[in-house]
């Protein structure tokens, strides 16, 4: 939920292998997204009356836009600069004010460290969608988090995903 360094899997060994039926999944697990609010986190995105800004992370989150697309309702967050090394949490979607609606919530954060690192699966940390009111308030999606390979060996014929949810 983005406090005390949860969301967060930092694994140091020898060698790693991510098989093709196996998979390490951190979506979600970034900052936490709130209904009728500012996005949690560094680049959180904004919020309005009527809808929410997609929360940022290694690129900048969307602008929302109001129900009739006419105004920029809910500033996106903007970027994170990386840190050596180091793998960050995903900023949480803004929602908009009054709806009750909830942004998504950021991806977590994976880091890897190994000699050897095999990964022939999936290692996501993709932020959530925001959610849509019935009135067509919507919230921001999260940002996504972020992916840390460090290895001396490194093959990969899996899937790596970091990306932000809809909003």
């Amino acid at each position: 939920d983005g406090t005390a360094g949860s969301g967060s899997l930092d694994l140091l060994a020898d060698s790693v292998l991510v098989d093709a039926s196996s998979r390490i999944d951190a979506s979600g697990a970034g900052y936490t997204g709130v209904a009728s609010g500012a996005g949690t986190g560094p680049e959180g995105g904004g919020t309005s009356a009527s809808a929410g800004g997609g929360g940022g992370h290694g690129g900048a989150g969307d602008d929302g836009a109001s129900p009739d697309c006419a105004t920029v309702a809910g500033v996106g967050g903007g970027t994170v600069g990386a840190i050596d090394g180091i793998a960050l949490l995903g900023s949480a979607g803004g929602a908009p004010g009054a709806s009750g609606v909830t942004g998504g919530s950021g991806g977590g954060a994976v880091r890897i460290e190994a000699g050897v690192i095999d990964l022939r699966g999936r290692v996501s940390a993709d932020g959530y969608d925001g959610a849509v009111a019935a009135n067509d308030e919507g919230a921001g999606g999260g940002a996504g988090g972020e992916i840390v390979l460090l290895a001396s060996e490194l093959y990969c014929s899996g899937v790596l995903s970091a990306r932000g949810g809809s909003g």
